[in-house]
C-alpha cells in the first residue's frame, strides 16, 4: 500500500505553470512519488495481472497527488482527458511543457536571445537561467554549439564586464561553455577586489593561468576609466593601455611579440638612419657633379 500525505504542500513541489521551470518541478514531483511508493506507477504501465490489479489503485493515487501541486491552468490541461489517471495526466503536462512543437521552440530561443542580467542578480543566477533555457531547447531536439550559447549569454551581461567580452571573443583559443563559466567566475572575483589586494583564499581558488586571466581583468577594471583615449603602445590601437592588451602581435624586425612592426621604434631608427644616409649620398653626388662641371667649364683636364 502506498503511503499517503496530507497538510499543507511544500512550496517547492508547488508547479506554478512557469514553462523554464516545469523540468525542475517534475523531477522534485518524481522524487515526491518515490518516497511515497508511487514513482514507478506513474512511469511505466503494469505488467501482468497482479500488477493492473495494483495499479487500478495506485494510479489514481498518482493523479490525487499531481493535482495537488499543480496551478489552475495545468489542472484545466489534464482534468477532462486523465481524470484519476495519474500516469496519463503527467504525460500530457509534459507534451505540453516540454514538448518539441515550433512555436515553444521559437519562444525558447527568442528567451535565450532577450536574456539579460538584472542589476541585483547574481552572476550564478543569471547562468542557471541561461542553463535552463538552454537544457529545454536541447530536450526539444535542438543542437546548439558553445560558441553560439556563450555569445548569447555575453550579450545580456552589462558593460562592467566588457573586459571579459574582449578577452573571449577575441580569444583564438576554442574556449567551451564550462571555460567560459569558469572564466566568469573568475572575471566575478576580479571585480571583487579591483580596488584590493588578492587575499590568499581567493588565490589558491584558481590555477597559474586561472590567475594570469585574473590578473589581467582587474588590470583592467582598475583602469578602465579615462582610458578612451590612450594609444596602446603594444597594437597601436586606441582605447586601452599596452599592459591591458590581450591582442596577439608579432614584430618582423625585431623578431618580438611585445609590439606590432607598424610601431617598431628599432625600425623606426633604422628607417631614419637610412634616409639620412641616402640624402647625404644625393647631397655629396650632387656636390661631386657640381665639381666636375665647373672643372669642365675652366679646361682642367
Amino acid at each position: 500500500m502506498a503511503a499517503r500525505t496530507t497538510g499543507a504542500v511544500s512550496p517547492q513541489l508547488y508547479f506554478d505553470g512557469s514553462e523554464s521551470k516545469y523540468g525542475l518541478w517534475e523531477a522534485r514531483f518524481l522524487g515526491h512519488l518515490h518516497i511515497l511508493k508511487l514513482k514507478d506507477t506513474v512511469l511505466n504501465e503494469p505488467v501482468g495481472e497482479e500488477q493492473a490489479a495494483a495499479d487500478r489503485i495506485k494510479n489514481p493515487d498518482c493523479y490525487a497527488e499531481l493535482i495537488r501541486l499543480i496551478d489552475d491552468k495545468s489542472l484545466s490541461l489534464i482534468r477532462h482527458d486523465a481524470t484519476y489517471d495519474g500516469r496519463k495526466a503527467l504525460k500530457m503536462l509534459r507534451e505540453h511543457y516540454s514538448g518539441k512543437s515550433k512555436p515553444r521552440i521559437i519562444n525558447l530561443y527568442t528567451s535565450l536571445t532577450k536574456l539579460r542580467k538584472a542589476d541585483k542578480e547574481s552572476t550564478t543566477d543569471y547562468i542557471i537561467r541561461a542553463e535552463n533555457l538552454i537544457t529545454a531547447l536541447r530536450d526539444a531536439g535542438e543542437t546548439l554549439s558553445d560558441s553560439l550559447i556563450i555569445a548569447m549569454i555575453l550579450g545580456g551581461l552589462p558593460d562592467a564586464y566588457k573586459p571579459l567580452t574582449v578577452h573571449v571573443t577575441q580569444n583564438e583559443d576554442n574556449v567551451t561553455f564550462t571555460d567560459f563559466k569558469r572564466r566568469l567566475c573568475i572575471y566575478k572575483e576580479s571585480e571583487k577586489i579591483s580596488t584590493a589586494e588578492p587575499t590568499d583564499n581567493v588565490m589558491k581558488m584558481f590555477t597559474k593561468q586561472d590567475r594570469n586571466i585574473q590578473k589581467t581583468y582587474t588590470s583592467s577594471t582598475q583602469s578602465r576609466s579615462g582610458d578612451e583615449d590612450m594609444t596602446c603602445f603594444k597594437c597601436g590601437l586606441k582605447g586601452h593601455r599596452a599592459r591591458n592588451c590581450i591582442r596577439k602581435v608579432w614584430c618582423k624586425f625585431c623578431k618580438s611579440n611585445t609590439h606590432q612592426e607598424t610601431i617598431c621604434k628599432k625600425k623606426d631608427k633604422r628607417d631614419n638612419v637610412r634616409k639620412v644616409t641616402d640624402e647625404h649620398s644625393s647631397d655629396y653626388l650632387f656636390k661631386a657633379a657640381q665639381g666636375e662641371t665647373r672643372d669642365s667649364f675652366s679646361g682642367t683636364s
